[in-house]
């Protein structure tokens, strides 16, 4: 079975016990090992320009409502086993931006430094809904930091502009079994303002730290995060040609959304490559993985998904999209909404998914070159018709071979709704069981035994399905391999 490499935490020598605002104050900005002995609230921030381990011994640190709480400037801050609640950034307009996001932990690394967190728990820490300047991260924010790392973690009903957990800019980031649920963004801006963006985790410009360029979320969960524009969960914008690799595996989303009425894209995530710059890096590259979506929704495009590169790539393999919406009139791609950029999408299931207007799978736009290999697409439906209810894809995509796609006949509506998602594609039910805990790390949807999808897949270079249980010989189609 897959499973996710953690970091671990670091072990505590001789630290310096406190059990007060003041003395972790003082200890903090001396720097070095501090583990509480008692519950604190604050009423001023905690900063630090050395480096400090913070050992929170299962204690909670509030900012009562009044004050933001850990500052780090240029040094390698470390925060576990602790509850960051109740903050509040009030830093004023006139401060720069990043001063005024990430209410429980703000480092500025000017291209240096790392933030760890191991198994802390963040709770209703909020910063501003507007104001000058991109404000990011209503629990933590990261700016041009290369590594930040975050296991074990929660992130449970935080607010901001963007970003209702975590903000980033010019920041690497590596998220490993931390669960985000019931966080969103504040901003109430124009499509074109920096706000509303990320209900979850907003981050730009990964590679403007100077040193790295990577975003890794692995065995994560995302439930309810809401944003107002883009990425009910996740909003993620990089810049091109910077050779940034951005991975989310063995990671299950339900329920997150966007709520833009003029539309708003990847009810999700959403990701796009942006700006061309120079090409002295390379291209860009994403792979989404061994992942579950459900219920996500958006009005405009992509409820799970919406991905769009001119000059990068995107690997989707292994993954169920299940009953994701678009429900705007002009809603497209339920699942997955691909703008532009070459996309593999491989032994991936998409069923039940529904676009108001255009492909209930896959909405692929005229410049995206979408390979499907391997891939079981039922049931998936729009509303548009007068001849042009596609219903699994909005158009004929790259045909990559062992592909299968059922309508049941009482969802059709008129005679192009089960049209081929490529030309080889079989048609045959392939007798789906509800989404269920088979094993692995998130849902996945079996298939029947008598399933006509059984060794009817081309061969890949993928040895194993969704949950990390091998495929042997002719392999199945979907994310599922019987075994």
């Amino acid at each position: 079975m897959a499973s996710c490499e953690a970091p671990e935490p670091p072990s505590l020598v001789e630290p310096v016990l406190v059990g007060t605002a003041d003395d972790l104050r003082a200890a903090v900005a001396e720097g070095g090992e501090i583990r509480l002995t008692a519950d604190i609230t604050a009423d001023a921030p905690f900063v630090n320009t050395q480096p400090v381990v913070i050992d929170g011994d299962g204690h909670t640190i509030s900012g009562g409502g009044a004050t933001h709480l850990f500052v780090s400037a240029e040094a390698d801050l470390t925060i576990m086993n602790a509850t960051l609640r109740d903050a509040v950034n009030r830093v004023p307009d006139s401060e720069h931006f990043s001063l005024r996001s990430g209410a429980a932990v703000m480092m500025d690394g000017s291209g240096q430094g790392r933030l760890s967190i191991f198994d802390v728990r963040f709770e209703n820490n909020t910063i501003g809904d507007t104001g000058p300047g991109d404000l990011r991260g209503g629990a933590l924010y990261a700016f041009a930091v290369p590594d930040v790392v975050i296991v074990g973690s929660e992130f449970i009903g935080n607010r901001g502009s963007n970003g209702g957990a975590i903000g980033g800019l010019g920041s690497s980031f590596t998220i490993v079994n931390t669960a985000f649920t019931d966080n969103a963004t504040t901003g109430q801006g124009g499509p074109g303002d920096l706000e509303g963006r990320g209900g979850a985790i907003s981050l730009d410009a990964l590679s403007q730290n100077g040193q790295t360029a990577y975003f890794e979320v692995c065995g994560s969960y995302f439930e309810n995060n809401r944003s107002k524009h883009a990425g009910g969960a996740i909003a993620l914008v990089t810049h091109q040609w910077q050779a940034a690799t951005v991975v989310v595996d063995q990671s299950t989303f339900l329920r997150n959304s966007t709520d833009d009425a003029s539309g708003g894209s990847g009810g999700a995530i959403y990701l796009l490559d942006d700006e061309n710059y120079p090409r002295e890096r390379g291209a860009n590259q994403s792979l989404i993985a061994n992942s579950y979506f459900e219920g996500n929704n958006t009005l405009g495009g992509g409820g799970g998904l919406w991905f769009l590169t001119e000059s990068g790539s995107l690997d989707l393999h292994n993954t169920t999209f299940f009953d994701n919406r678009t429900t705007a009139a002009m809603g497209m791609g339920g699942a997955v909404a691909l703008v532009g950029g070459p996309t593999r999408v491989t032994h991936c299931t998409f069923a039940g998914n529904h676009a108001q207007f255009h492909g209930g799978g896959i909405q692929a736009g005229g410049d995206a070159a979408v390979t499907v290999t391997n891939s079981l697409f039922s049931d998936n439906t729009s509303d548009r018709d007068g001849g042009w209810a596609w219903f699994h894809a909005n158009r004929e995509l790259q045909d990559g071979g062992g592909n299968m796609q059922w309508l049941d006949p009482s969802l059709e509506i008129d005679s192009n709704s089960n049209l081929p998602v490529v030309a080889g594609a079989t048609l045959a039910n392939p007798l789906l069981a509800d989404p269920a805990d088979n094993g692995g790390a998130t849902h996945t949807m079996a298939l029947g035994a008598q399933s006509p999808a059984i060794d009817a897949g081309v061969q890949t270079d993928l040895d194993a399905d969704q949950r990390g249980e091998g495929r042997r010989g002719a392999p199945d189609i979907g994310a599922f391999e019987v075994q």
